[in-house]
């Protein structure tokens, strides 16, 4: 088998070599950058802000249901529901 000296292999790999010095172009130089979008924030419900007006409407719940104790949590979630739908309602008018 005969050997290849060292000029023969050099020249051999040169064409290949050429092949990988091509300029590359990254993601970033072919796509703009993304568009800065302003994104609305949405209103948040703050209970702390209402509670005065999730109080009174537990308390009519309360009498509405003729008086009778052993349900204050379903009155007060109920009326914090009714109270967000409210506050929500008047938000997106």
């Amino acid at each position: 088998m005969a050997r290849k000296n060292a000029k023969e292999t050099s020249a051999a790999a040169a064409p290949a070599q050429k092949a990988r010095t091509v300029k590359s172009t990254g993601a970033a130089a072919t796509h703009k950058a993304p568009a800065i979008r302003a994104v609305k924030a949405e209103p948040i419900f703050k209970i702390e802000e209402h509670r005065d007006e999730i109080a009174r409407q537990a308390y009519y719940f309360f009498l509405e249901r003729g008086g009778s104790h052993g349900s204050a949590a379903e009155d007060w979630i109920r009326a914090e529901a009714e109270t967000r739908r409210r506050w929500q309602m008047s938000v997106t008018a």
